[in-house]
């Protein structure tokens, strides 16, 4: 899946006048990420899991309106390009969406990682549009990685 995934990123990068020589796998899970090197940009493209024809169109617009938001706040997330269009864009069978490259992944202290969640929370507190679904299960996958406690437990009785 992670080559067509590849092809569509780069193919469409190219309908926009951008060029990719050395595009590398960053992540090939329920979407795959391919940063387009030597740009900084980075592909986020459908897999067909869980969705076979890729995600809701409205989904994927409404998640880069709510990035787009949030880096004008000044929060720390990844905003989406300002390169090309950020999309959505179907293509060989896939929804491609385009976002900055942040760089290499590196350790985060739990403490920083609280903070810049809150500053994301302060960020979207104006914002009046619809916000995207949460990812049950990668938020189970995490809460399942953490030690018990009190705050964890409070979090599997939501339903994560």
């Amino acid at each position: 899946m992670s080559e067509s995934a590849v092809r569509a990123a780069v193919e469409v990068a190219a309908e926009h006048g951008l060029r990719s020589d050395d595009p590398v796998v960053l992540r090939d899970a329920w979407h795959v990420l391919v940063h387009l090197r030597p740009l900084p940009l980075v592909a986020r493209v459908s897999s067909g899991r869980p969705y076979p024809e890729g995600p809701p169109e409205e989904d994927v617009i409404r998640e880069l309106a709510v990035a787009s938001h949030a880096a004008r706040a000044g929060a720390a997330v990844v905003p989406p390009s300002d390169l090309l269009d950020p999309g959505p864009h179907r293509h060989g069978g896939h929804v491609v969406a385009y976002w900055r490259y942040a760089g290499q992944p590196r350790e985060v202290e739990p403490v920083a990682a609280g903070e810049a969640l809150r500053g994301i929370h302060e960020a979207l507190a104006d914002y009046d549009g619809e916000l995207p679904s949460l990812h049950t299960a990668d938020l189970a996958a995490i809460t399942g990685r953490l030690e018990p406690s009190a705050d964890v437990e409070f979090l599997r009785e939501l339903g994560l």
